[in-house]
């Protein structure tokens, strides 16, 4: 138990917004699995090594036996593209649907393009990071 109102793992509601209802909220960046599910530093992670990369990184991939999770940008030369959605909410109902087929084509590495940086995609990140090799 806590005395205070804690995060344990980022959701789709922002630290910001619980915040502006029940006032300060704590957030705890948790590497073991204790008192949520989904809080291992590696979680939700494909047999391929993955690689969150920027935006800038991602148009330059030129590499035709990895796959590549996009959102707004195009690599060289990939295995396969997936588009994702442009909305934090949208993008999190495909995200492991989407993780599992790139996975499954047996790519030599997935590289997903690292969504914005901004509290409503926190959660996103946070998976993503979890999922990755990289972080």
């Amino acid at each position: 138990m806590v005395d205070e109102p804690t995060v344990l793992r980022l959701g789709s509601i922002t630290n910001m917004q619980l915040e502006q209802v029940i006032g300060s909220v704590r957030y705890e960046h948790i590497e073991l699995q204790m008192n949520s599910p989904g809080t291992t530093t590696r979680h939700y992670a494909p047999t391929c090594p993955v690689v969150l990369v920027p935006p800038r990184d991602m148009e330059n991939l030129d590499d035709e036996n990895c796959v590549a999770i996009v959102i707004d940008t195009v690599p060289k030369r990939v295995k396969r593209i997936y588009h994702m959605p442009t909305t934090p909410h949208d993008y999190a109902v495909r995200m492991y649907a989407v993780l599992r087929d790139a996975d499954a084509g047996a790519p030599s590495r997935i590289v997903i393009e690292r969504p914005p940086k901004s509290p409503v995609w926190d959660a996103v990140t946070d998976r993503l990071v979890r999922c990755s090799t990289n972080g």
